[in-house]
C-alpha cells in the first residue's frame, strides 16, 4: 500500500518598502528542520520602490522563493496576492518581520496532519529592534476569551 501524501506548506508574507527585515525573515526561513520540498515562500509586495524587488531576485534562497505584485493596497491586498500564487496545501501567514525557530514549517505541519486543526498560532519572534508590545495585548486578549 502506498504511504499517504504527506502535506506541504506555503509561507505567505506581505511586505512594503522592507527589504533589510524581509531578508532576515528570508534568512530565518533557509534554516528550517523540514525538508525543501515540503515548503515554499511566496512574498506579496505591495509595490515597493525601495531595493525589494532586487533583494527577492538575489537572494540565495534554499526554497522555493516567489513573489507576486500587489497595486499598493496594503497588507491584506498583498497578503492574497502571495496566497493566489501560493501552490501547495498549507497556508502558512508571516509578517516581513517575523525571525522563524528552525520547526515553524514542521510544526504547523505536523499539527495539520494529525487532523481536525483549522488553524495554528505559535510564537512570534521579532526582528531585532522590533516592537510587539501592541500585538502581545491583542493576543493575550484573544487567549482569555
Amino acid at each position: 500500500m502506498a504511504e499517504p501524501q504527506r502535506l506541504r506548506a506555503s509561507v505567505c508574507i506581505p511586505t512594503h518598502n522592507r527589504a533589510d527585515i524581509l531578508r532576515q525573515t528570508l534568512e530565518s526561513l533557509n534554516h528550517q528542520s523540514v525538508s525543501r520540498d515540503r515548503f515554499q515562500v511566496v512574498v506579496g509586495d505591495d509595490a515597493s520602490t525601495d531595493r525589494t524587488l532586487t533583494m527577492l531576485q538575489e537572494f540565495p534562497a534554499n526554497f522555493d522563493l516567489r513573489w507576486a505584485p500587489a497595486k499598493a493596497r496594503g497588507a491584506g491586498a498583498a497578503r492574497n496576492a502571495a496566497a493566489r500564487l501560493a501552490t501547495h496545501e498549507v497556508l502558512i501567514f508571516l509578517d516581513d518581520d517575523q525571525v522563524t525557530t528552525p520547526d515553524l514549517v514542521a510544526a504547523h505541519l505536523e499539527a495539520q496532519e494529525r487532523g481536525g486543526i483549522v488553524a495554528v498560532q505559535g510564537d512570534y519572534p521579532l526582528a531585532p529592534g522590533r516592537d510587539r508590545s501592541g500585538a502581545t495585548l491583542i493576543y493575550e486578549r484573544a487567549r482569555s476569551t
